[in-house]
């Protein structure tokens, strides 16, 4: 079981005056700091394509859909599509039929996403399309951070494309990731050193207070990174418990996280 939080601050572009002053320079810069023993992982990118219902009417009241198209070069070779259906007051929104999410070859995305502006526009209006170009990944221990500035996908007038944010992925196991019945978990140390630490999980107690425990470590981590927008301003935080042991149930819930916390940027 996989338990990750995603964090997300308004950008900040460095200064004139003050170079490499970016909330994303900083993460990197307090990664490289606390984190002496970081193996860097590959970089990765991201693509999103947000997509609106289109109301009946112009003063149709009418809560909107969204419809994403997600791409993450850690999940190669598929587009993830999810269609966020509006919100019922007072209810808890969970996976179903109603909100299915499922994948398509990358390489069909650009044609997918025309068909969608084109022939189904009276269906959907197109709302912004961001991407995350060469975002550093880092691991310690089985803990892997990712942390990735959020732009717009082009840019206007000749001007490059506009800086919205910076993501900040941090995710752990519960259990262990190599074993179906889980016999540690991953934990953080006081000295600032991310370490493995035998922890039995068997029962569903045992589990739910597992999974508390690596929520906790893993706010634990994003505080000390000290950043300070995400700190001192509201930021947008998901958490996302990977439950059971299959892939596609996995790269699902992720998915879900990813678009929640995008869609918000609309």
């Amino acid at each position: 079981m996989k338990v990750c939080g995603l964090y997300y601050v308004a950008g900040q572009p460095p200064s004139s005056s003050a170079p490499g002053s970016s909330t994303f320079q900083e993460v990197v810069s307090a990664i490289h700091k606390r984190y002496t023993k970081a193996r860097p992982l590959p970089p990765w990118n991201l693509a999103h394509n947000l997509s609106r219902s289109t109301p009946a009417t112009s003063d149709d009241p009418t809560p909107r859909a969204y419809h994403h198209a997600l791409n993450l070069s850690f999940h190669p070779g598929k587009t993830f599509l999810y269609i966020h259906p509006p919100p019922i007051p007072g209810v808890p929104m969970r996976p179903g039929p109603g909100n299915a999410v499922v994948a398509i070859p990358a390489t069909q995305t650009e044609s997918f996403n025309n068909l969608l502006s084109t022939k189904f526009s009276a269906l959907w209006t197109p709302k912004q399309s961001l991407s995350i170009r060469d975002g550093h990944a880092y691991g310690i221990g089985e803990l892997i951070i990712r942390v990735g500035e959020v732009k717009s996908a082009k840019g206007v007038g000749g001007n490059p494309p506009a800086l919205h944010g910076v993501v900040v992925y941090i995710g752990n196991h519960v259990g262990d990731p190599n074993a179906a019945d889980g016999k540690f978990a991953s934990t953080i140390s006081s000295d600032r050193k991310v370490e493995d630490a035998a922890k039995a999980v068997s029962s569903e107690e045992e589990v739910k207070e597992a999974v508390t425990f690596v929520q906790e470590m893993i706010k634990e981590v994003w505080k000390g990174l000290e950043v300070a927008g995400g700190l001192k301003e509201p930021h947008k935080e998901k958490f996302v418990q990977y439950e059971g042991q299959d892939e596609w149930e996995a790269a699902e819930m992720e998915v879900r996280m990813w678009c929640d916390i995008l869609r918000l940027r609309a």
